[in-house]
């Protein structure tokens, strides 16, 4: 069994999930991008030389993530840390694309619902995620990776 890898600045996030304790703001996951970033809240850091598939994202259950991504990550891996997060179900998942002259586009990934069920009334718990890009920001980049995004729609996660 190989062992799981998480990304850096993994552990207070994963103590207070352990706690039951969920942030108010979205997880922040930066692809170790160019640019110089303010991020408030949690940022998970994902550098360049880690492999993607080793990566353990279950913290991210039930939780509003934003994959911040430039143009130094090739598209495949933006895509493979965006195909492994939703195999986790959040609750909403962006991608934050940061363009040379720093300006930002939004593509919206999806949503899950996450209900606890009544286990006692024989109802079983529900996670999901309807994954449906959209460029939000309606930017021609944006548009480019909603394009890429969509071979994801059908795969099975």
């Amino acid at each position: 069994m190989k062992r799981s890898w998480y990304a850096a600045n993994a552990r207070t996030l994963l103590q207070q999930r352990r706690q039951g304790v969920l942030p108010t703001k979205p997880v922040n996951v930066n692809l170790d991008i160019g640019h110089e970033l303010d991020l408030d809240g949690y940022v998970l850091t994902l550098r360049s030389d880690e492999p993607t598939e080793r990566i353990d994202w279950r913290m991210l259950v039930n939780l509003d993530v934003w994959v911040w991504a430039d143009e130094t990550q090739p598209l495949q891996r933006v895509l493979d840390v965006v195909r492994d997060i939703v195999a986790v179900k959040p609750k909403g998942l962006y991608i934050r694309f940061v363009d040379p002259f720093g300006h930002i586009h939004d593509v919206d990934c999806g949503s899950g619902t996450h209900t606890a069920g009544a286990p006692e009334h024989g109802i079983p718990a529900e996670h999901s995620f309807l994954f449906f890009p959209i460029n939000s920001g309606g930017t021609r980049l944006g548009r480019h990776l909603c394009r890429a995004l969509m071979p994801l729609t059908t795969a099975e996660r």
